[in-house]
């Protein structure tokens, strides 16, 4: 019965961030190729966060199977783009005021 709830509970998970991701993805095209040109940096911005969320996600899986020195890569990896987030976050601000 245990075992059924765990595979129940990772199979949503899966669901949700696929769910997720294809949100993500689908605004990043949506925004990246239509007509106004002021919405590719929010695209931009939108990709870099599905590629912080992807990343940060690996990390905590190779830590939870014990791969220290590859987790403390995707964490680091993950902290880059999060600074990256934050840089794209100031940019918009700034543009738009």
């Amino acid at each position: 019965m245990k075992m059924d709830k765990d595979n129940l509970k990772k199979r949503r998970s899966k669901i949700v961030m696929g769910i997720i991701y294809i949100a993500l993805i689908g605004s990043f095209v949506l925004l990246m190729f239509d007509s106004n040109s002021d919405n590719n940096l929010i695209a931009t911005g939108l990709f870099v966060v599905y590629g912080f969320i992807r990343i940060l996600r690996g990390a905590i899986r190779e830590r939870a199977e014990g791969n220290k020195k590859r987790a403390l890569l995707y964490f680091g990896m993950s902290g880059s783009l999060a600074i990256a987030i934050i840089a794209l976050a100031v940019n918009y601000v700034t543009i738009t005021s």
